[in-house]
């Protein structure tokens, strides 16, 4: 189901009966409430409508996550990762200088200066790339399969979990969050 309050214009005639244009055709108020209450798991960006989901305690998966940084709270700036039972991704960061894709580690000392503005990144030389059909894709097959029992992990996906939210340290402890990256990620 495509939801969206303000959306460009309507979804190109796709002829499969599982896909509902919401957004352009349907919405209402209170569907905007119901639908992310009662869905099996919400796929979506960090955007309003994503809290509503959060707020219902549904499993989601946020796509394009930007900043890193702010995974942890400050004085500044916060902003959650998806909770519990929840999988998120990133957006990679291309440096024009270093010509490769920043490391998380870079990422995350970037992202200390809180910005959530494409031009603070272009500035600095740093490209967001938004996530690929692919990308999202198999996250999305991850968490159904999770939801459904089926999923089976590769053996090493826990420690690379532990080694990413290791890279989060608040005033000089490791800081949690519930969340997983997405495994092929």
């Amino acid at each position: 189901i495509r939801m969206g309050a303000k959306v460009n214009e309507k979804l190109p005639p796709l002829n499969n009966p599982k896909i509902i244009d919401y957004s352009t055709e349907y919405r209402t108020e209170l569907g905007d409430i119901y639908l992310p209450a009662k869905c099996k798991f919400f796929l979506g960006t960090g955007s309003g409508v994503a809290s509503i989901a959060e707020i219902f305690n549904r499993p989601e998966v946020r796509i394009n996550f930007i900043p890193l940084y702010p995974l942890i709270p400050n004085f500044k700036l916060y902003h959650s990762p998806p909770g519990k039972n929840s999988l998120f991704i990133p957006k990679k960061i291309w440096s024009t200088e270093k010509k490769r894709f920043l490391t998380f580690k870079e990422e995350i000392e970037f992202d200390e200066t809180f910005s959530f503005d494409t031009q603070d990144y272009a500035k600095a030389g740093l490209v967001p790339i938004e996530n690929t059909a692919e990308e999202i894709l198999a996250l999305t097959q991850e968490m159904n399969a999770r939801l459904d029992g089926t999923w089976k992990g590769m053996s090493e996906d826990k420690e690379l979990q532990r080694q990413f939210k290791a890279l989060f340290v608040y005033e000089g402890k490791p800081y949690e969050f519930s969340a997983q990256m997405g495994a092929q990620f």
